[in-house]
C-alpha cells in the first residue's frame, strides 16, 4: 500500500474588528477575514460585515466544520492582558485566588468579566486575559449564528511576536498594537 497522502487543511482568520450587535436581520458587526492554506499561502483575504461573513462560510466545506481550523481574534481594547503574581501553595489553591488578584486591575465588578489565564505555575507570573463576559458573549452569538466554532480565540496583539526585553509594534491607520513580553496596548492612531 502507498503512504496516504496528508489532507491540506485552511484556517480561516477571522478579525472581528469593533462589538456585535444583534439586529433583525443577525448582526451589525465589522470583520477582517482572510483563509490561509496549509502551506501558508494567503487564498483570499477581505472586509466584510456580518452578511459578507454569512457568504463567506460555505456550510458543505469539511474543513470550516473543524473548530481547530478557526481562529478568530477580537480588539485588544477590548481585553486587559496582565502578568500577575499569584499566592497559592498548589496550581489549584493559585487558580482559585487569581479572581481576587486581577480584581484590583478593572473598575468594574470581576463577576461581570470573563477570564482566562494561561498556564498556572506555583510561584511563576500567572498571563491573565479579561474581557467583559456581555461583550464576549455578543461575538460569540454572531459567530453562532454564523455557524462558526472558533478553535482559537485571542486578542489581536497576541498574535504579534513577542521576546524577552523586546517590543513588537504595528502600526495601523487608526492604532498602533504594542506587545511586550508582559503585556498589550493598544494606542490610537
Amino acid at each position: 500500500k502507498g503512504a496516504e497522502a496528508l489532507e491540506v487543511m485552511p484556517k480561516l482568520f477571522i478579525r472581528l474588528r469593533a462589538p456585535a450587535v444583534a439586529t433583525d436581520e443577525g448582526f451589525e458587526v465589522a470583520a477582517d477575514w482572510m483563509i490561509q492554506e496549509d502551506d501558508g499561502r494567503t487564498r483570499a483575504r477581505g472586509e466584510t460585515d456580518f452578511r459578507g461573513l454569512s457568504e463567506l462560510i460555505d456550510p458543505g466545506t469539511d474543513w470550516v466544520k473543524n473548530p481547530a481550523n478557526i481562529v478568530v481574534t477580537v480588539p485588544s481594547e477590548s481585553v486587559l492582558s496582565l502578568s500577575c503574581e499569584v499566592p497559592g501553595r498548589s496550581a489549584g489553591q493559585v487558580r482559585r485566588a487569581l479572581p481576587f488578584v486581577v480584581e484590583e486591575f478593572v473598575a468594574t465588578d470581576i463577576e461581570t468579566m470573563h477570564l482566562a489565564c494561561g498556564e498556572i505555575r506555583r510561584g511563576a507570573p500567572t498571563r491573565v486575559n479579561l474581557i467583559e463576559r456581555t461583550l464576549l458573549d455578543d461575538w460569540m452569538a454572531c459567530l453562532e449564528a454564523l455557524e462558526i466554532q472558533p478553535g482559537y480565540l485571542f486578542s489581536d496583539a497576541e498574535l504579534l511576536p513577542v521576546a524577552e526585553r523586546e517590543a513588537c509594534l504595528l502600526l495601523e491607520a487608526d492604532r498602533v498594537l504594542i506587545r511586550t513580553p508582559d503585556q498589550e496596548h493598544r494606542l490610537p492612531g
